[in-house]
């Protein structure tokens, strides 16, 4: 598992020795993408901004303390939200799943891609580092509909009729 800590616009750090440098492409345009986890429909998007500026919703993701979680939601967003240059253009990483807080930051999950693969890898992300960070929201589920009067009718009349028909055939036999 490679350890990365990104600086926004600084560089990232692997196993102690300097890997590369996020070349800011700026933040990706809007958007959102679906996904299922544990049966529950989210919603994710990102955020560009620091962990101490927006800590109260960071710690409030679904994946928040379960790394686990973490790696889950960004195996299943992948690049989908789009990506952000590192290591000089050599690879490129998807918003960040933070997922638990450190003493050097916090730790969180990114996609990677690079002309090798893709791959899914945990690192460190310094709490004041303004970085691209992905947000979840609950899809609320659609109810059914409950049925109106005439279905109800309909529904009992069907009921009654076969009913009747079963009963006759019964009796001419």
């Amino acid at each position: 598992m490679r350890k990365a800590s990104c600086l926004s616009a600084l560089s990232v750090v692997v196993s102690g020795m300097v890997y590369g440098t996020i070349a800011g492409v700026g933040p990706a345009a809007a958007a959102t993408v679906d996904v299922t986890v544990d049966n529950i429909e989210y919603s994710v998007t990102d955020d560009t901004t620091s962990f101490t500026s927006d800590e109260q919703t960071l710690e409030n993701q679904p994946w928040w303390g379960n790394l686990g979680t973490a790696g889950v939601f960004a195996e299943d967003v992948a690049g989908d939200l789009g990506y952000q240059e590192a290591d000089g253009g050599e690879e490129a990483v998807s918003p960040f799943f933070a997922y638990t807080p450190d003493s050097a930051g916090v730790d969180a999950y990114g996609y990677f891609a690079s002309q090798y693969g893709t791959y899914v890898s945990s690192g460190n992300v310094p709490d004041v580092a303004v970085v691209r960070y992905a947000v979840a929201s609950v899809i609320p589920s659609t109810p059914e509909p409950a049925p109106t009067a005439g279905v109800l009718l309909e529904d009992g009349i069907g009921v009654a009729l076969r009913s009747r028909r079963r009963s006759v055939k019964l009796k001419g036999e």
